[in-house]
């Protein structure tokens, strides 16, 4: 009897036991295939991602390094970009400095031309005014024509004709003037000047009435006069 009850008790006991242990292979089959396909597809397809769109760090580990080289690398591409603006703007720089120095250089170089046409057209000026007086023999005053120390100066005929009165008379006034001060001032030169080219054309004016000798010397005797108060009265 005891013998049999014992029998009956192991085989019990095999049959738990065996059950038990079908279940545990049950369940580890079935999270087996619940994890597998998973498993499969993310490591079977190496570089693929996996399922809900997108790849992740598997560690916090990895994590972080991908963050710090994105973080690097963002900082490298902003370096780089900055790098290429400043040397955009120091040769936008230099050209507006280069092309300043060419606008000045440009400017000196046109205003040394042109003082140097301005020159030579005043000395062309003046070597023909010489060549011209030179072709005419102009002769000074004799001391019997004007006196440098009273201003006292003896007119041709016609040009102490009462037709020409106010020209005369303006001029022994300045010639006075100048024996008594010793000099005449710039103005006064000037407008002498103006006066004997409108009195030599006046005189040119009446050339029909009076002889050609007469006209010829009193014209002349104007020339003598304006360069005594140039040359020598100034």
């Amino acid at each position: 009897m005891h013998r049999t009850l014992s029998l009956v008790a192991f085989g019990l006991f095999l049959t738990t036991f065996f059950a038990v242990g079908q279940g545990v292979c049950l369940g580890q089959s079935a999270e087996s295939n619940y994890t597998q396909p998973g498993h499969r597809y993310a490591h079977g397809h190496a570089g693929v991602y996996g399922w809900g769109g997108g790849y992740h760090a598997s560690t916090a580990a990895e994590g972080f390094a991908r963050g710090a080289a994105d973080v690097i690398r963002a900082r490298g591409e902003n370096n780089l970009s900055n790098a290429l603006a400043q040397r955009q703007w120091e040769a936008a720089r230099k050209q507006q400095l280069e092309n300043k120095v060419l606008k000045v250089r440009t400017f000196y170089e046109r205003r040394a031309i042109y003082e140097y046409e301005h020159a030579a057209e005043v000395a062309l000026r003046r070597e023909r005014a010489e060549a011209r007086l030179a072709r005419i023999r102009l002769s000074d005053f004799s001391p019997q024509e004007f006196d440098p120390a009273t201003g006292e100066i003896q007119w041709p005929a016609l040009l102490a004709d009462q037709a020409f009165i106010d020209y005369s008379i303006w001029f022994d006034s300045l010639l006075a003037e100048r024996a008594k001060y010793g000099q005449l001032d710039a103005g006064a030169l000037g407008e002498a000047q103006t006066l004997i080219k409108q009195w030599r054309a006046e005189v040119t004016a009446v050339k029909d009435q009076v002889p050609e000798a007469v006209l010829r010397d009193s014209l002349r005797f104007l020339l003598r006069l304006d360069r005594e108060l140039q040359t020598k009265l100034g």
